[in-house]
């Protein structure tokens, strides 16, 4: 069965699980990197919001093997582990001081996001865009990152200025930057105490303290400074995705082409599609203080 017979087949199993009350509709959503993927919600009378659950990982499992039944079981297992019952209040989102401390700044790629960056605040840096969104503390939306367009600053009545200079007052506070020796942070990862038994690679990983959007700190004033003194000197940026970026220190490497050649194969083959930061390396200075295309 094909992707389209697969979402028609799926579409029914749900509609006929759920029973005529609640409707059930797949729209296409716009995700980072302009991909477009299929998202089904299913919209309970009495409701105006409803969690949505992309299909395409559903396809992928139905391929290798698993049934409709089963795949139809887990999509109503998700659904229901993250709806909320009943209707928010939309006028929240107007609500600019109680949502000022929930801005927050991310970093995607220009050139692929041009379509996207026509509607949203952004500024510039290197071949990237900041961007902004609102970390919203609320069940209804699973504490979901909601992207903050021309229309919701204008209706807000604030500059793009106000808005990059609060997200960053707001990253810093709330999400700082933290530099991480790879082994340190594959021990972190995987539950391993700190004890020295992984080896110490010349890599560095920079994120932020959730590790979500943490390539942002790629914009945070000082910390590719800062970076040099625990690095000891010059460095390679790899953009490993937009959570992260990798530290490399220039003593350890001279091949700047060869390490983009490495970058864009892990973007195709290890890196999904919408969290591609950038396939290009970049190269921090520290004599000069300067960021910049490798």
């Amino acid at each position: 069965m094909d992707y389209e017979g697969f979402k028609t087949e799926i579409t029914t199993k749900i509609c006929g699980r759920v029973g005529e009350g609640p409707c059930v509709r797949v729209h296409r959503v716009r995700k980072n990197n302009g991909v477009m993927l299929d998202g089904l919600t299913i919209m309970r009378e009495g409701d105006n919001i409803s969690p949505t659950i992309y299909l395409e990982p559903f396809y992928d499992r139905y391929q290798n093997g698993a049934d409709l039944d089963s795949l139809t079981d887990d999509i109503l297992g998700l659904f229901n582990s993250r709806s909320y019952a009943g209707k928010i209040d939309v006028q929240e989102f107007e609500d600019l001081k109680r949502l000022a401390p929930g801005i927050r700044l991310r970093l995607v790629n220009y050139a692929m996001n041009r379509e996207l960056l026509e509607d949203v605040p952004h500024r510039r840096f290197l071949d990237l865009a900041g961007i902004l969104y609102c970390d919203v503390r609320n069940p209804a939306f699973s504490n979901a990152a909601v992207l903050i367009q021309n229309s919701i600053a204008e209706k807000w009545g604030v500059s793009s200025d106000w808005l990059f200079e609060t997200a960053k007052r707001n990253m810093l506070l709330y999400e700082p930057a933290e530099i991480w020796p790879m082994g340190r942070m594959l021990a972190d990862l995987r539950g391993i105490p700190d004890d020295n038994t992984l080896p110490e690679f010349p890599l560095y990983v920079l994120t932020n303290k959730s590790r979500m959007f943490g390539a942002a700190c790629m914009m945070y004033p000082n910390v590719f400074k800062n970076a040099s003194l625990e690095i000891n000197g010059d460095f390679y940026v790899l953009p490993s995705s937009i959570h992260e970026v990798l530290l490399l220190p220039s003593d350890n490497v001279f091949d700047a082409e060869g390490l983009g050649r490495l970058v864009r194969e892990i973007n195709e083959n290890q890196v999904e599609p919408y969290e591609v930061l950038s396939n290009n390396v970049y190269y921090y200075d520290s004599e000069k203080e300067e960021i910049g295309m490798a």
